[in-house]
């Protein structure tokens, strides 16, 4: 496998675009062992040792807890190995004294070019991961020195469109800060992520203040059908930051000014499926 190669694997790795499922599995656990290449110069990891770790960012930039399925799978696309053969059905009992990392050929192709790593890495924090994820990401890994930027440029009309349709306002605390005569701090986002085939247009985004930016898209919240706002269950917070999130649960959004721009049903629903950390808190039904 050469470099050309690895970057095409990479690029449409776990990716079930067809129907706009996520599947950020794989992607995690080659992040991982890009990272552990890049600082440590590591060929095997072993199972034993990644798998809490590994475990929490899955929950984390995902909505799985099994790290053992990506571990043994990612062997199917052509650049992984186990140091031992791994039947199909295998138990937890048999990973427990595995080892796994880059084929021999990958491993000699990627050791001492890292600008290689530096490449792959963008390419998967690109494909499956909004950017308000990706300095996270790489400060998990520890490796937040070595990227300047894996932002690409984005619609300024989709931005524009939807500041104006909701008055340059955050739609869940409505926060609107303007520094002779422009706007700060509130970003456009989309409720259906733009990699997994989300439109620009105004019914699949939100206006929402840098921090509700970020935890719309880790799944800290999402809307209803009738856009009204849920907090996850396992969301905790106390003092001021119940005020900046538990307190808007149950409230609905700030409406856009043109009934036709409110959120789409269908990107509400991915969001709700795809991103949001299930379940909803309890909400009583006035």
């Amino acid at each position: 496998m050469n470099f050309e190669e690895l970057k095409h694997a990479m690029t449409h790795l776990g990716t079930w675009k067809r129907d706009g499922k996520r599947a950020p599995h794989k992607s995690l656990l080659t992040l991982y062992a890009l990272s552990e290449l890049y600082n440590n110069r590591t060929k095997l990891i072993s199972y034993n040792s990644i798998r809490s770790e590994f475990k929490k960012l899955l929950f984390k930039y995902g909505n799985s807890t099994h790290p053992e399925y990506p571990y043994v799978y990612l062997m199917n696309d052509g650049y992984w190995r186990l140091d031992r053969e791994i039947n199909k059905k295998f138990t937890l009992r048999e990973l427990s004294d595995t080892m796994g990392g880059f084929t021999e050929e990958v491993y000699s192709l990627l050791l001492n070019n890292k600008d290689y790593i530096i490449t792959l890495i963008k390419i998967l924090l690109d494909s499956q991961f909004p950017e308000t994820q990706h300095e996270d990401i790489l400060s998990d890994l520890s490796i937040e020195d070595i990227i300047v930027s894996t932002r690409k440029n984005r619609s300024g009309l989709f931005r524009k469109n939807i500041l104006i349709a909701y008055e340059f306002r955050c739609a869940v605390c409505g926060f609107n800060i303007q520094i002779d005569h422009f706007h700060v701090g509130v970003e456009a986002a989309h409720i259906k992520w733009h990699k997994f085939g989300g439109p620009d247009v105004e019914e699949n985004g939100l206006a929402l203040c840098a921090l509700h930016h970020k935890l719309f898209d880790y799944g800290v919240f999402t809307l209803s059908k009738n856009n009204i706002i849920l907090v996850s269950a396992i969301a905790l917070g106390h003092g001021e930051s119940t005020k900046m999130l538990l307190d808007y649960h149950g409230r609905e959004i700030h409406k856009v000014n043109n009934p036709k721009h409110r959120p789409n049903k269908l990107f509400v629903e991915w969001h709700n499926d795809e991103v949001f950390k299930r379940p909803e808190r309890f909400l009583e039904i006035k």
